[in-house]
């Protein structure tokens, strides 16, 4: 185990001018026990949110980077992952999470800790891990694909069975997971949209990583910002993910 293990925060952001900087805020809260980091990624925002985040340079460790084209979540996970992966400690914990509010960062310290104490490879702050998890005015098309694709899913692949929440963004990962998923040849990660949350966890079930979750009370109403979920474009990507496997 790494003597000293960091915490790193990947985050992208599409639109995200309004929440960004409480978000932002938030981390400089996070315990000083151990090196953290921020790795900020605007997907070609059409508004100011890389202006919003400019000013946290001095005042905390964060990278930021600007596409001038918009890649999708997906492909800017990606991008953090292999840009982090030369200096990965093997317990250095990833954390990712939705930029527009509606994930707690109070959750991240108990999150990390189980990546840090070697409990998990991959912690997901889940809506469907019983008491004290849930969602409150998820807008229902949303709801359904995610209920759709998680069922589906469950059913197709039944390394899935035991986790419950398939489609959140909200997770921890171990640094030794994040290089072993970006190691496979055979099937690389290769989703450009939100279809990357599932298709990380097939390959997690692949190489057996040990998968954990907390209970998450998803508030939509904490959004302030505009969806940018596509039901069509995920459902396609859902499907593209059921054909390859």
């Amino acid at each position: 185990m790494d003597a000293d293990p960091a915490i790193i925060i990947a985050l992208c952001a599409y639109n995200e001018e309004a929440a960004i900087g409480r978000l932002l805020q938030n981390f400089a809260e996070i315990s000083r026990e151990r090196p953290w980091r921020v790795i900020f990624v605007d997907d070609a925002s059409s508004d100011r949110t890389y202006d919003a985040a400019a000013p946290f340079q001095s005042k905390m460790p964060i990278e930021l980077i600007r596409h001038q084209t918009n890649k999708g979540l997906g492909a800017s996970l990606r991008e953090i992952f292999n840009r982090l992966r030369p200096d990965l400690g093997f317990s250095d914990a990833v954390v990712t999470l939705d930029a527009d509010g509606t994930h707690p960062a109070a959750m991240i310290p108990a999150m990390v800790q189980m990546i840090h104490d070697g409990r998990a490879d991959l912690v997901i702050a889940s809506r469907f891990a019983g008491e004290g998890s849930g969602e409150i005015g998820m807008p229902l098309l949303r709801s359904r694909v995610a209920s759709m694709a998680r069922a589906i899913f469950r059913y197709r692949y039944r390394l899935l069975g035991g986790i419950g929440d398939l489609t959140c963004g909200f997770r921890a990962y171990r640094g030794d997971f994040i290089k072993r998923i970006l190691e496979n040849r055979e099937k690389p990660l290769s989703q450009n949209g939100f279809g990357i949350q599932l298709e990380i966890l097939l390959r997690a079930a692949v190489l057996d990583a040990r998968v954990r979750e907390i209970p998450l009370m998803l508030d939509y109403g904490l959004k302030r910002s505009a969806s940018g979920f596509r039901w069509a474009r995920s459902m396609a990507d859902y499907t593209k993910l059921l054909m390859r496997g």
